[in-house]
């Protein structure tokens, strides 16, 4: 239904990752993860219930640490689910 109208699109996402901090420890998020995306200008609003930001279901596809500078880590996100074998 809607997920076919979608295009398929990757982000890679600049994070902070706070999820060693008690307060921020549900923030810790791994490879085939599912969240979501808010991206208005791309996927637009959804007018169920008033306006609010459509949001995009997203797997987790790539994760980049850099151990030594911490605030270059990356994400890389797809709103599409590949064969298994390609999230590894």
């Amino acid at each position: 239904m809607h997920t076919s109208a979608q295009p398929k699109v990757t982000y890679d996402i600049s994070v902070l990752d706070l999820s060693q901090m008690p307060e921020y420890s549900s923030y810790d998020f791994d490879l085939g993860d599912i969240t979501y995306i808010e991206d208005t200008e791309f996927f637009g609003w959804s007018l169920i219930d008033g306006k609010t930001p459509y949001k995009e279901e997203i797997i987790i596809s790539e994760i980049v640490q850099e151990l030594d500078a911490p605030e270059k880590n990356v994400i890389k996100v797809q709103n599409y689910k590949t064969q298994f074998e390609d999230l590894f």
